[in-house]
């Protein structure tokens, strides 16, 4: 696994973290359900525990029949006129070639 690779999952985690909260009932403060989130904005909620479960094992179910996919993790907000392209020195391509001789 690449440091690449721990960035990605990293980065999908801390999404789903901020997907599916959980939700106290405000008069006692216990963990009252779970909710998926879209922007912020409730898409659904009152999850119960067992709802909560079959929803986990649903989502397995499916993310398994998934193929592998890279995360394309954002590097910017420019709009693209105004990115720059970075390139590296010509030496460093040259180093890496002499790596895999």
């Amino acid at each position: 696994m690449t440091a690449e690779t721990i960035t990605e999952l990293s980065w999908a985690k801390e999404n789903a973290e901020e997907h599916v909260v959980l939700l106290f009932d405000p008069e006692t403060g216990e963990q009252h359900c779970l909710a998926i989130l879209e922007d912020g904005i409730p898409v659904l909620t009152d999850i119960d525990k067992n709802f909560a479960l079959s929803l986990a094992a649903r989502l397995v179910e499916l993310a398994i029949e998934l193929p592998e996919s890279r995360v394309i993790l954002p590097v910017t907000t420019l709009p693209p006129e105004e990115r720059r392209t970075v390139r590296r020195l010509s030496a460093v391509d040259d180093h890496l070639r002499a790596l895999d001789d």
